[in-house]
């Protein structure tokens, strides 16, 4: 019997230590995940495809702020088809007009033609530096969903390698309640930040070997 306040005491520190463990545990993986920079003005806001109505309410925020003259933005593959008062848009070219819609004036706005269009983050960090090989920049502001930014900003890195420019990554809230402080009190929110940590693993062992796609924005 002399031992159980022993045994208590082990229990509690056992407890606490596990429970420090698993804050610890994700702490790393939202910092991993998630990378949104201190913004600082920029040449350009670069608006990443998907998500449109919460990157582009991000992004046009960003610009009322007064943070960059200009938003860019890739023209995509994936259209959405013609309804009435609307022409057939592709979803690089909706972001453009909901943009505008949102008080940007739309001769800051460029959307940028790659080809038949971008499919993937892969994609649009080509359609970056194309970009930017015509008008060079010192820096970007990028804007995505905020689960997206980390594996987003290595991917844009790896296609920007040689252009002297420095990416600042700023996260757009996700509109469903699901943010980098409460992701691991849902099964929601669980499953999509393990699965971006998966697929930003990935994304590093891809731009290790030089070989593979980037997954599509998310």
């Amino acid at each position: 019997m002399k031992l159980r306040p022993f045994f208590l005491l082990k229990t509690v520190i056992v407890g606490v230590l596990a429970i420090a463990v698993v804050a610890l545990l994700i702490w790393a993986a939202t910092r991993f995940v998630v990378v949104d920079h201190p913004l600082e003005r920029a040449d350009f806001i670069y608006v990443l495809n998907g998500r449109i109505s919460v990157r582009a309410e991000h992004a046009a925020r960003v610009y009322h702020d007064g943070l960059a003259p200009r938003v860019l933005v890739a023209r995509t593959s994936e259209t959405f088809p013609a309804r009435p008062h609307r022409p057939r848009l592709s979803v690089g070219d909706s972001i453009a007009r909901y943009v505008v819609g949102r008080g940007v004036p739309a001769a800051v706005v460029t959307t940028i033609p790659f080809g038949a269009g971008v499919v993937n983050t892969r994609d649009e960090g080509r359609a970056l530096r194309q970009q930017l090989e015509l008008e060079p920049a010192r820096r970007v502001i990028v804007v995505t969903t905020d689960y997206h930014t980390g594996r987003a900003r290595r991917t844009l890195q790896q296609e920007l390698r040689g252009l002297d420019v420095e990416l600042l990554m700023s996260a757009a809230p996700a509109d469903d309640g699901i943010t980098p402080r409460n992701w691991w009190a849902s099964a929601a929110g669980i499953s999509r930040y393990v699965r971006e940590f998966v697929q930003q693993i990935g994304a590093i062992a891809q731009h290790a070997t030089g070989t593979g796609q980037a997954a599509p924005p998310s």
